[in-house]
Formats: structure tokens, sequence, C-alpha cells
């Protein structure tokens, strides 16, 4: 997320790629796609995040992503 924030788009797609938990590399490409201005893409890798977690994490993603 630090790669997105900074701008390192590049980076930070590759990254996405080799993290350990799959729920975060929908939630780095969620952010990517959101910044690029897709933001009907970036939903589908938001929704998808949200299907990969359990519990605070959860709880977490959903009030990011889902509270407009």
């Amino acid at each position: 997320m630090l790669k997105v924030e900074e701008e390192h788009y590049d980076e930070a797609e590759e990254m996405s790629s080799t993290l350990t938990k799959p729920w975060m590399g929908e939630s780095v490409k969620a952010e990517l796609l959101q910044k690029k201005g897709l933001p009907e893409q970036a939903a589908v890798h938001e929704t998808k995040a949200i299907e990969l977690t359990k519990g605070m994490q959860r709880y977490l993603l959903v009030k990011k992503y889902k509270s407009f």
C-alpha cells in the first residue's frame, strides 16, 4: 500500500503478486485501480479481498471499501 501511496504503481503491481496473503494482493490491486480511475474494476478486487478475510481484517476491509 505504501508503494501505491508513493505513486510507485509499477512496483506495487509487481509486489501484489508476491504477497503471502491473497487478500493483501487483492487489496493492493483495488487501490491501484482506484488511483488509475477505474472504480468498477477496483470494486471487483475489493469484494474479492473481503471474501478472502475473516474476523477483524474482514471488518476493517468492509468499513474501508463499503462505507461511502
